[in-house]
């Protein structure tokens, strides 16, 4: 009995040096060795450590509270994704709430780093991830506060690049829907016009005029005096290019043919028509394909062709023009195959 009692006592001096050990790595800022001292020692079990139960016990909570010095550390040093992890990895009930509120504070820090070195969007992605964590109120507040002013000036980040006017309309269009008012919205309200046309735009290059429509009819809409509106609604007035391939009735093409796009089509009578212009004319060249430039939008237009005869206005069935033609704003039309009657 006397023996089992000296090599318990034994195991317990063991195990209290090995806190001692742990606890200078910890104040020496040697975290990982710490940790890795303190959970062997944690992990010591069995009768000869009956003694030293509350000690190695102590152990797995001191190693726990290491990891959350570990990710200040890391995060002063500026490894904040490093320092994030390790603040993750504390499970500890008792120290849930300091390790959320640490982890939170590591990433607002860092919001505001980001921010001040011009990194917005960057910024703004860590404000996601404060907020994904389960942060404080009061931390999560200034995360908050904060994304505004950082959506406006990634905004105007994104205007500077090509490609960039739609990103920067989601910018502009979130920081508004959470501050209506104050500088943000200010700045905001400022920078939506350019937004607005260059996303227009750039939605028209990519072959997506009905977006760019809609874009281009808001900065008029909304911002009618600006310069940018201006420029908007002269873009959706544009004349744009109408084609197409005039064929005989046996799918053969009439080359050196003319032909015109008419205005103020106006039915007369059972078969009698009149037209009162613009009048838009082209030539097909060998293949039978025309193009006709400078088409204005909104203007219902019918097709002809000069024949010997005269020009001639191509119907169906119930006399009515076979051929028509009504531009939208952005959107060159093709009228495809257009056959003689």
């Amino acid at each position: 009995m006397v023996a089992l009692l000296a090599v318990e006592l034994a195991a317990l001096t063991a195990v209290d040096r090995a806190v001692a050990d742990a606890r200078a790595l910890r104040a020496g800022r040697h975290y990982p060795e710490a940790i890795a001292e303190d959970l062997a020692t944690a992990g010591r079990s069995g009768p000869l450590y009956l003694l030293a139960a509350g000690t190695t016990g102590q152990a797995a909570t001191e190693a726990q509270s290491t990891l959350l010095d570990w990710a200040g550390a890391l995060a002063a040093a500026g490894r904040v994704d490093q320092a994030l992890d390790v603040a993750r990895r504390v499970v500890a009930p008792d120290l849930l709430p300091a390790a959320r509120r640490l982890r939170a504070q590591i990433a607002l820090d860092d919001v505001r780093r980001l921010g001040a070195a011009g990194r917005f969007e960057d910024a703004l992605r860590r404000v996601d991830q404060l907020r994904a964590a389960e942060p404080p109120a009061d931390l999560a507040a200034q995360g908050e506060q904060l994304r505004p002013g950082l959506e406006v000036d990634a905004a105007r980040e994104r205007l500077t690049t090509s490609n960039g006017a739609v990103a920067a309309l989601t910018y502009l269009d979130d920081a508004l829907r959470r501050s209506p008012a104050g500088a943000a919205a200010n700045d905001a309200q400022q920078a939506l016009p350019g937004a607005l046309l260059a996303a227009g735009r750039q939605r028209s290059a990519a072959g997506n005029p009905e977006q760019a429509r809609a874009l281009l009819r808001r900065c008029v809409d909304s911002y009618r005096r600006t310069p940018q509106a201006q420029l908007a609604a002269a873009l959706l007035a544009a004349p744009v290019p109408v084609s197409g391939t005039l064929l005989r009735r046996d799918g053969t093409a009439v080359g050196g043919a003319l032909v015109r796009l008419a205005g103020g089509y106006r039915r007369l009578g059972a078969s009698g028509f009149a037209l009162t212009g613009p009048f838009l004319t082209a030539r097909t060249d060998g293949g039978g394909a025309f193009r006709i430039d400078r088409v204005p939008v909104g203007v219902p237009l019918v097709f002809e062709f000069l024949d010997q005869q005269g020009w001639e206005l191509i119907v169906d069935d119930s006399r009515n023009p076979l051929y028509r033609v009504e531009a939208a704003a952005l959107t060159p039309d093709d009228m495809g195959f257009v056959r003689e009657p």
